[in-house]
């Protein structure tokens, strides 16, 4: 597993289900921290939390509607803030 400037981070979103979940675990198994988002919190948190158990990696679970106006910008400065 990579550490510290080498690791890499993938963003997936529509990450409580179907193919965003997917790419979850399967990056996940593979080494990367993840940012999920998806408008589903309760599952979107209990999907990080899995992911987090079962691979030992760093998740961040973001619910949010890109749907929204603003959103999108929410997100980028968010991740900003959080260095990634």
């Amino acid at each position: 597993m990579e550490t510290g400037k080498d690791k890499k981070t993938a963003l997936i979103t529509g990450a409580s289900g179907g193919i965003g979940k997917a790419f979850a675990e399967l990056l996940a198994a593979d080494g990367f921290d993840l940012v999920l988002v998806a408008r589903n919190a309760d599952e979107l948190n209990r999907i990080a939390g899995l992911e987090m158990t079962k691979n030992q990696t760093k998740v961040i679970p973001m619910p949010l509607d890109l749907s929204v106006k603003g959103a999108v910008e929410n997100l980028v400065r968010e991740l900003a803030e959080r260095n990634i």
